[in-house]
């Protein structure tokens, strides 16, 4: 394989990205009081590493993604990627480096969540529900399940 800037520059990315990244998928009640998905990419840095998160966001603009860059308060900032469509073309720009970590697997996770709710009209129901709570159980668990998902079923017009 021959190294080239593109392909250095996506592997920082990765890199950076297996060791300081999250995939997850925040979940919002509407007017309605019914659940949306809305799958989120972050990337957390010590806020003296801004400049890191700046370069990150410039890199990632030249595919049209866009980005939004925040100081915590804690010392820390971070990029977060929050669009469905920002993400879904994050999706394409990872899917060509290589992955060494753990992380990969939350990125499949993700992705796929991800490409279900861009096919599914939200607010989603019965299976379609249940199985993207079940992949959200899966995120970000490093072996440790810290989330638990009760099944939610259909009784007459009610979820319960």
């Amino acid at each position: 394989m021959v190294l080239t800037s593109e392909s250095y520059r996506l592997g920082w990315l990765i890199g950076l990205i297996e060791g300081e990244g999250c995939f997850y998928l925040r979940m919002v009640k509407n007017k309605t009081n019914e659940l949306l998905f809305y799958p989120m990419f972050q990337l957390t840095l010590h806020e003296d590493d801004k400049p890191v998160l700046e370069q990150i966001a410039k890199y990632l603009r030249q595919f049209s993604i866009d980005t939004k860059i925040r100081t915590t308060g804690r010392n820390y900032c971070e990029l977060i990627v929050n669009r469905m469509k920002d993400n879904y073309k994050l999706i394409f720009v990872l899917n060509r480096g290589i992955w060494y970590s753990k992380k990969y697997k939350d990125f499949l996770i993700w992705s796929e969540v991800l490409k279900r709710l861009v096919v599914n009209q939200q607010p989603l129901y019965g299976d379609d529900f249940n199985e993207i709570m079940k992949f959200r159980e899966q995120l970000n668990q490093n072996g440790k399940s810290h989330r638990k998902y009760i099944e939610v079923k259909q009784n007459g017009s009610n979820w319960v």
